[in-house]
């Protein structure tokens, strides 16, 4: 049932997207992929070495996200949190950078 419930809201999300995107003019547009890119490929650069410190030390205590228990899923999904996170922030610095630079 959950399966049915994501593949709905996934379907949902991406429709209204998709109209989102239409109405978007092309100074907007071009700040969203902007961010995305250099935002998102920013941000990707910590989380690797973080993985790459982690994997070297397996005898760290990782924190888990909160509410998440401890096991495989519960560290597959806080690392799954903490990369979705530093994404959107690293879009949104670069979304805000974009913008302040082009209305200069």
């Amino acid at each position: 049932m959950m399966a049915l419930v994501l593949v709905i809201l996934i379907g949902v999300g991406g429709w209204l997207t998709s109209m989102y995107w239409r109405q978007l003019d092309e100074a907007a547009r071009e700040a969203h992929k902007w961010a995305w890119f250099w935002g998102g490929n920013a941000v990707i650069l910590p989380l690797m070495v973080g993985f790459l410190l982690l994997s070297e030390r397996p005898e760290l205590d990782v924190p888990l996200w909160p509410g998440f228990d401890e096991g495989p899923a519960g560290y597959v999904a806080t690392g799954g949190m903490i990369t979705l996170f530093a994404l959107v922030f690293g879009y949104s610095v670069a979304w805000l950078f974009w913008w302040f630079w082009k209305s200069r």
